[in-house]
């Protein structure tokens, strides 16, 4: 007769050890709300993609981004590509682009993109870099400037294609530089797609290789009258991240834009914590007189008062989004039960 083998018992899964995070730096958005949504801010060793229509502040955003930059790293780290031919140096000054970054608009195609962001990675000495390409829409191909005008029967999936080949080339030496590429999109009617209205050209590049995706629609303007003129002073902009790999995606957010003067963070946070039933008790003023207030400051040039307002505003701002947050986790990790 046969032996009968032994069955040995199943041994219990042991708990996974949480693995450590690693550490990502982030430049900030220059508005808490666009922070908190993406993270952090803008991740350095990563690729951000900022879509959005017509005048929504992309270009501002990639300025903010500079300026921020430059604070924390030096502006020697960033280089600014404008494709475009409509970049006015006066007008970025005043919104706060900082001199002594590198500026090019020599680049036309997006072979011309590969060798200067590769020539700019591999002269980046410092510890972290920034590239703004403004924008990915601009920029044409080689094969494109061959042929005859109106010719466009594989124009887009030639751009595509090399754009593909340009991120799988330099997306290691992003990563291994530190260096945050930002790039810069415009949308476009997505004719006869009901579900999806608006794209951005680009191909399927972007998508895979961004770890930030953020789109900016205009919600409404901003307006002001004087002397019984009214002008329009800036504009509301919905802000919202359909591509996050390092925190939640889908996170919405409005935020205010001011003309010559940029993201308006403090009075972005008013709406936010108004609109998202923000407890009072701990700021120095209720929030339906803070916006007065803040601009009173501003009038007066109390720069004292506004820095108060300024650290007050933020912190109940995290405090808020961070309770939604939590209130949102699950109440249990799927591996902490095995």
């Amino acid at each position: 007769m046969a032996a009968t083998a032994k069955v040995r018992p199943l041994a219990r899964v042991k708990p996974l050890a949480r693995p450590v995070e690693p550490v990502v730096r982030m430049i900030p958005t220059g508005c808490v709300l666009l922070d908190l949504q993406n993270s952090g801010g803008w991740a350095l060793g990563r690729m951000v993609n900022i879509v959005g229509d017509t005048s929504t502040g992309k270009t501002l955003l990639a300025i903010e981004a500079c300026a921020n930059f430059a604070r924390l790293h030096g502006a020697d780290g960033v280089r600014y590509c404008e494709t475009e031919a409509a970049f006015d140096e006066v007008y970025a000054a005043r919104m706060g682009l900082p001199s002594g970054i590198q500026r090019t608009n020599e680049v036309r195609t997006v072979e011309d993109f590969h060798d200067d962001l590769s020539d700019y990675l591999a002269g980046l000495t410092g510890a972290a870099g920034l590239y703004c390409l403004d924008s990915v829409d601009a920029l044409s191909s080689q094969a494109e400037a061959k042929r005859e005008i109106g010719d466009h029967a594989t124009y887009a999936t030639e751009k595509a294609k090399v754009l593909h080949e340009v991120f799988r080339r330099r997306v290691v030496d992003i990563e291994r530089k530190r260096c945050c590429l930002m790039m810069i999109s415009q949308t476009k009617d997505n004719i006869g797609n009901t579900f999806a209205p608006k794209t951005r050209s680009g191909g399927h590049a972007l998508d895979f290789f961004s770890s930030t995706t953020v789109w900016l629609h205009e919600v409404r303007k901003e307006k002001r009258t004087v002397s019984g003129v009214e002008r329009v002073t800036g504009i509301h902009v919905r802000a919202q991240n359909k591509k996050n790999r390092l925190g939640p995606p889908f996170r919405v957010v409005d935020v205010l834009l001011v003309f010559d003067y940029g993201l308006d963070d403090e009075l972005s946070c008013i709406d936010w914590l108004k609109h998202n039933k923000a407890d009072e008790t701990g700021l120095l003023l209720p929030l339906d007189k803070y916006a007065r207030a803040v601009r009173e400051a501003r009038e007066q040039r109390n720069v004292e008062k506004l820095a108060d307002y300024i650290v007050d505003l933020r912190a109940a701002t995290r405090a808020r989004w961070q309770e939604i947050e939590t209130a949102l986790e699950p109440p249990v990790r799927k591996y902490e039960v095995l």
